[in-house]
């Protein structure tokens, strides 16, 4: 998972204990921060990525906008 900024280490729990809970299953989740993303969050599943960045979603804007 990455994050514009650093995740407090409450957060970072919370965030884990959801995650498992939404898979039902036993995971390990490692947190990174990368200031492309501007803010938001990215997570990424094994081959699934789950983009909810500000870089991610202008992307999907310019994505739309130039499609012909």
């Amino acid at each position: 998972m990455s994050s514009a900024a650093a995740i407090p280490p409450a957060e970072q729990k919370r965030i884990s204990t959801r995650l498992r809970e939404m898979l039902k299953r036993q995971i390990e989740v490692t947190f990174h921060t990368d200031a492309r993303h501007l803010a938001g969050l990215q997570i990424h599943l094994g081959s699934t990525v789950i983009d909810s960045t500000v870089r991610g979603r202008l992307q999907a804007m310019q994505s739309l906008l130039t499609k012909e």
